[in-house]
């Protein structure tokens, strides 16, 4: 089925979408915790690159990896607990009353 003014044909919307699922699912192997947003930043950045010129596989991963960014980093480096600091001091014994 053909459309008139259609922004893609239908190769370069299969092309759009495996590179899509292949790059989520290469991500979420890394970062399980990966949301709704990410995967929305990943296709916009897919949409972005295609609307470009872009038609490679790869490169239409990439681009969809790149769009994670530093949140996906430090999403999957989990946080250091701060340990509190407690400080011992020792009362005088002038306000105990000793």
């Amino acid at each position: 089925m053909s459309f008139s003014g259609a922004p893609y044909d239908s190769k370069t919307i299969n092309l759009m979408t495996a590179a899509l699922e292949t790059a989520w699912i290469a991500a979420r192997l890394g970062i399980p915790a990966l949301s709704h947003i990410d995967r929305a930043d990943m296709e916009r950045a897919i949409l972005n690159a295609a609307a470009s010129g872009e038609r490679d596989f790869k490169q239409l991963q990439q681009h969809a990896i790149d769009a994670l960014g530093a949140r996906a980093v430090e999403a999957a480096v989990k946080p250091v607990e701060r340990r509190k600091q407690v400080r011992l001091v020792e009362g005088s014994k002038d306000r105990r009353g000793c």
